[in-house]
């Protein structure tokens, strides 16, 4: 009979309204606890209709966390002190910086050069820096392209996030016929100023985002004459983007899955001349794991240009980066295989993700093109270094299946992996 009584009254207690006192936090390293509560959303006073209810949101709170991945572990327990539930967070915090100089082969375009820096939770902030300069040294050994910049990403406050960027390049643009020979060829240099600021709606899986950005080109240079293009522009531009996000990291891989909604708008001055862009995509990306060894990711993309005359570049099919794929509507679709290889926890783990790539596209009507299909084959080895922050390193060996005519593309390159 006590026996049922205990149970009816721990059933009872465990149904019944809490109400959230006080959040703590503890580091063993940089990080301020300050900007962890406001990373939060979970605030003092918040009520719940159960305790349940309160361990699910902690744990949700716990595993946004881990994904920012700049700790080692993190742990949450509940603490009952004074007819109040508190919140105890512990923080093992690991180094988070990783310079990572970076080599690219491309055989129809020439060999990149770069430094990727990124700074995870970058002194203490809970925010990300990156700053990648680059150069790309074509197959005449011209150093044709280069970037150098500044992205603070992810300072996130309660249910908002936000994000900078400046960043100077020297550009270009180029177009193929489908036989291979150019059609045209420009350089150009550009500024870059942009900010993104995010929302969180209803449930924190899905959120909206408004990104401004002024972009400013100049020093335009016609290589091969065609006239095709304006010289200087300026462009003032506002992304939108919303959707359904629900990704978490399990150890070194993802599972979850993503829909993202996104358009971009801009304002064009060219030659005195106002025009409007107007481009529309929509992703899906899908993240499996199986059993301790096994994962897979997929990830569908739609790309068109409702005006304007800004062509879509097919960049986003691994094993093909040559210029060809160009223009109004791109369709694409990533498939990886993941096999862990070698594994030793807290330390490193080897994988390899054979891949098969998809792409579709239906030509600029200015451009005699004609739509093509595209397939890019081959694997990506991708080396997790959990004792430096778990970075993730991609060495890309991919091949140019679907080309019907010309040299079949071969790709090689070093860059991090997400």
């Amino acid at each position: 009979m006590w026996s049922v009584l205990l149970n009816v009254l721990a059933a009872s207690a465990a149904t019944a309204p809490v109400v959230l006192g006080a959040i703590e936090v503890e580091s063993d390293g940089p990080t301020s606890s300050g900007l962890v509560r406001l990373f939060l959303d979970l605030r003092p006073e918040d009520r719940f209709s159960s305790r349940e209810a309160l361990e699910a949101a902690v744990e949700r709170e716990r595993q946004d966390l881990v994904n920012r991945r700049a700790f080692a572990s993190v742990t949450a327990r509940l603490v009952e002190v004074e007819g109040r539930v508190e919140v105890r967070f512990q923080l093992r915090e690991r180094v988070a910086l990783l310079p990572l100089p970076y080599v690219l082969f491309d055989s129809n375009v020439g060999t990149e050069l770069g430094l990727d820096v990124r700074y995870r939770n970058a002194f203490g902030t809970l925010t990300d820096w990156v700053t990648n300069p680059y150069l790309r040294i074509n197959g005449d050994g011209e150093a044709d392209q280069w970037r150098m910049g500044l992205a603070v990403q992810s300072l996130k406050i309660g249910r908002w996030t936000y994000g900078f960027q400046l960043q100077q390049r020297r550009e270009l643009s180029q177009g193929d016929n489908p036989d291979g020979t150019p059609r045209f060829d420009f350089r150009f240099e550009s500024t870059t100023i942009g900010l993104s600021v995010a929302r969180q709606l209803h449930t924190q899986f899905w959120s909206v985002r408004v990104g401004p950005a002024v972009t400013l080109r100049y020093g335009f240079e016609d290589r091969l004459g065609t006239g095709l293009f304006p010289r200087d522009t300026v462009t003032a531009g506002l992304g939108l983007a919303g959707g359904y996000r629900r990704v978490d990291w399990r150890g070194h891989a993802r599972e979850g899955v993503e829909v993202l909604g996104r358009g971009r708008f801009d304002g064009v001055v060219r030659d005195d001349v106002w025009l409007a862009s107007q481009t529309l995509g929509l992703e899906l990306r899908l993240y499996r794991v199986w059993g301790e060894r096994f994962s897979y990711y997929t990830w569908l993309g739609l790309d068109g240009i409702v005006q304007g005359a800004n062509p879509t570049q097919g960049r986003r099919l691994r094993g093909i980066r040559d210029r060809t794929m160009v223009g109004n509507f791109l369709a694409h679709t990533n498939h990886s295989v993941g096999v862990e290889l070698l594994g030793i926890d807290g330390l490193v783990h080897l994988e390899l993700h054979p891949f098969v790539d998809l792409g579709f596209v239906v030509p600029d009507a200015r451009i005699d093109f004609v739509p093509e299909l595209r397939v890019g084959a081959g694997t990506d080895v991708v080396l997790v270094l959990e004792f430096i922050g778990g970075f993730i390193l991609r060495t890309t060996v991919g091949f140019d299946l679907g080309r019907l005519s010309g040299e079949p593309e071969v790709l090689v390159g070093v860059g991090h992996f997400y």
